[in-house]
Order: structure tokens, then sequence, then C-alpha cells
């Protein structure tokens, strides 16, 4: 891992078009493994088995000659971003990673519920 004088340096990152590293046919973030075409358009581990069986990028259509390749450097890039719950007001402290994020906040227990009356109720 980097000093924290590194990860600092990245810290107000702002992404100005955050699908840009989604996959190609989902358009969710890619769980590692992550794999690209030639041309590099990015898919998700889930889809590769079924995108190489049809033999052409389902982004761009040109022939995946064997088949779609692993996207080391993406991966990486993907893993290292952590994103802050959207529940940090009701106390949660978690990071996940980017991909990781909907799941985490599908299970989040500091994910409040609004209740009649305007009350909170946490899971």
């Amino acid at each position: 891992m980097e000093p924290a004088a590194k990860r600092m340096a990245l810290a107000n990152v702002i992404v100005d078009d955050d699908d840009t590293l989604n996959c190609g046919i989902c358009y969710l973030p890619p769980k590692p493994p992550v794999f690209q075409c030639g041309v590099g358009h990015t898919i998700s581990s889930r889809y590769r088995d079924k995108m190489v069986a049809a033999s052409r990028c389902r982004v761009c259509h040109i022939r995946l000659t064997g088949g779609y390749h692993w996207n080391i450097a993406l991966e990486r890039l993907t893993e290292s971003i952590r994103v802050p719950c959207a529940n940090t007001a009701h106390g949660c402290t978690a990071t996940p990673a980017y991909y990781d994020h909907p799941d985490h906040l599908k299970a989040c227990p500091h994910d409040a519920v609004l209740l009649p009356a305007g009350r909170l109720r946490f899971r």
C-alpha cells in the first residue's frame, strides 16, 4: 500500500462521468475480474462466457479473437475506489468498494426507514 501522503493526493477526486468505468452490457460497476474487448470496452465477469460464445463485442461488434482479455489496470482501479455509505448521517462508517456500494446499501444496518408520523426506524 502507498504511503498516506500519496493516498491523500487523490482524496478529493471528482468523476465527471460516473458510468465511464461501468460494464458495457449492464451499465453497472464491474466486479473483479474485469475484462475488455480488443478495443477496450469493459464487461463484467458475469457476462464474459456468454459474450465469448457470441464471438463479438456487445458494444462495438468487433470479432473477439481470443475472447475478452483480463483488464488488470481497470480491475485494480475499481478495487481501489472506495465510496462512503449513503447512510453516514445515520452512523454508518463503511466505505465499500465502488462496485460493492449497491450491495452494501441493501444490507446496511444504518438504513433508515420512515415510519408513519415521521419517525425513523433502522434495520
